[in-house]
Parts: C-alpha cells; structure tokens; sequence
C-alpha cells in the first residue's frame, strides 16, 4: 500500500509539472509552483502544495491537497498527550479517550488474562500492558471505537490547522511557506495505480474535494493497539504512551491486572514494563 501511495503522490506532483495552466474551479490558473512541503521533523498533512495564479483577476491561490488512496483506513499514529490535546483539545481530549475506551470495556478485559502461580515466567510468552490509541477511517480492528467528534476536531485531523507552526510552516524548494503544511482539498485516488496512471489532468482536479465537506462525510473511529511486554527476550515496544493501560500486581501466588481507563497516558511503555519485571 504504501508503495502505490508513493507512486500516485509522485506521479501526481509530475502531472502538475509537465504543465504551465489548468482549468480549476471554471478559470484557467497559471501554474506558480508545485512540489512536496518538508517540515523541519515530522510530516505535515499536505503531500503535495500547489500554487497558481487566477487568469482573471490574478489572484494566487493556493491548492494544498492531502492525497488518500481509496482502501485507505490509518489517520494518526503515535498519539502522546500532547498530541492529543492538539487534535481533540486541552479541555475535551481526557473525556473523549475515556469515553471511547469504556464503551469496549468488555473487549479490554478478554485481554487482560491472570497469570496463576504454576505458569512461571519462562512459560509466559508475553504480557499486555496497556494500548495505544490510533485514528482511522472505519477501521474493522477487533479493538476499535467510535469517537464523540465535532466537525471542527474531523477538521484539524484531517487538514493539521492546529498542528505545530514547525508543521504548518513548512518549507519548499529551500523556502518556508506559511501554512503550507495544513490541507485544504483531499484527493482520493483509487489504490490499483493502473485505474488512474493515464488519466488526463480533469480527472485529478474534478476529484478534488474541500476539505471541510470531506470531513463532513467521513467517519474517524479509535484503534487501540496493544503493547506487549515479552519476558523470555526482555523486550517491549518502546516507551510508547499508552491510553489504557493495565496495573499489574501480585495476589497471593497469582498474577492480576487492573484495568485502567479513567488514566490516559499517566504511564508510558518504559514504565509499565518495568513495574511488571518487578513483580516477575
């Protein structure tokens, strides 16, 4: 998948520069400037920016454009705290993981499985200690759950307009561009690259969609994904923060869990796995 995303996204930024005018939105537009915005760490939501000038009036516009193929499913990785309050909001961002995860309470708790006395660490193959949270579209993962979102917070996951200025400001041809790194047009091609590689340019720009009336149509739901500790190797995932997550401890001879939901990101990997190698 990721192969073809590259694929369309190169082809796409080749298509606009092979030529000097298009026809978008009923005007023809001269051509300015197109290529892939670079922020200084991390990745902004425009893969390819687009900048043209009205042959009318001579305004510059601009034509940010977040490219999705149509089997696409992943939105957002990696979501620490911080990020979380960027994209659901300083106020909202607790009460909405919590929300999510408590309505597959249930599902979580299969999970959590108690070690007893005779299964001795060798024998334990691997031990969950708690679950990240992930962004998608619809995805059909066995822990995922809908999410109380407003059309704004679809918006800025979608488009990145209150990311960090070092992402919205990203740079282009050596040059730094303000808020080129936030979207504004999604394009959704078709993931067999054969379906669209000879196309003409209409079909690209009559595909293009704002992206506000996209995010009023899609629906974003949670994946949790686990993180696992592995006692044979001492290995786990890395410190990643975990928005649920399991506080382990000994009773009597046995091994059990505490599910925690009402916590998010109050204990990272690094952490989690050390408290249970401690108990083992």
């Amino acid at each position: 998948m990721q192969k073809n995303f590259s694929l369309a996204e190169s082809f796409l930024r080749d298509k606009f520069l092979s030529i000097a005018n298009f026809h978008f939105n009923g005007i023809d537009h001269e051509l300015l400037l197109c290529g892939k915005p670079s922020p200084s760490t991390g990745e902004c939501k425009t893969d390819i920016y687009i900048s043209a000038k009205n042959s009318i009036t001579q305004e510059i516009i601009e034509i940010k454009i977040s490219l999705k193929l149509d089997n696409y499913e992943f939105l957002e990785n990696k979501i620490s705290e911080e990020t979380a309050k960027i994209i659901f909001g300083q106020n909202d961002y607790k009460d909405i993981i919590i929300g999510a995860s408590k309505t597959i309470k249930d599902r979580f708790l299969k999970k959590v499985i108690i070690k007893t006395a005779d299964q001795i660490p060798s024998l334990i193959t691997k031990i969950p200690l708690g679950w990240k949270i992930e962004l998608f579209h619809k995805t059909k993962r066995s822990l995922n759950a809908e999410l109380k979102l407003s059309l704004n917070q679809k918006i800025d996951i979608l488009a990145g307009t209150n990311r960090p200025e070092l992402l919205k400001n990203s740079s282009l041809d050596g040059k730094t561009i303000l808020n080129s790194g936030v979207a504004n047009y999604i394009l959704v091609l078709p993931s067999d690259p054969n379906k669209f590689i000879n196309k003409e340019m209409k079909y690209f720009l009559d595909k293009l969609e704002p992206i506000v009336k996209f995010a009023e149509k899609t629906d974003i739901n949670a994946g949790f994904t686990c993180l696992n500790y592995f006692p044979k190797d001492d290995k786990w995932d890395g410190d990643r923060p975990l928005a649920v997550w399991i506080n382990w401890a000994k009773d009597l001879e046995s091994l059990k869990g505490e599910l925690i939901l009402d916590q998010p990101f109050a204990r990272n990997g690094n952490a989690a796995a050390e408290a249970i190698k401690k108990i083992l």
